[in-house]
């Protein structure tokens, strides 16, 4: 339950930075927060912000794979 709340917490940090104009400030610190929930147990699409992750440049939508059936490509913590 807790990383599900985390999951929840992040999310609502990612939807708020992603409101327009979104500021390269605002993509930094994104990317910032990305980099913090590799250290939480909850899986990138528990998130349920993919549209704000795609704003801030921290995910891509791709054509729906095997491997991506949601057909979002989430980025690597340690790419950024």
């Amino acid at each position: 339950m807790a990383d599900r709340t985390s999951a929840y917490l992040f999310s609502q940090v990612f939807e708020h930075l992603a409101e327009v104009p979104i500021t390269d400030c605002d993509r930094d610190f994104a990317q910032y927060m990305w980099a913090l929930t590799q250290d939480y147990d909850f899986m990138d699409y528990q998130l349920e912000c993919d549209d704000a992750l795609v704003a801030l440049g921290l995910a891509d939508r791709v054509e729906p794979t095997e491997e991506e059936p949601s057909g979002i490509a989430y980025w690597e913590a340690a790419s950024q």
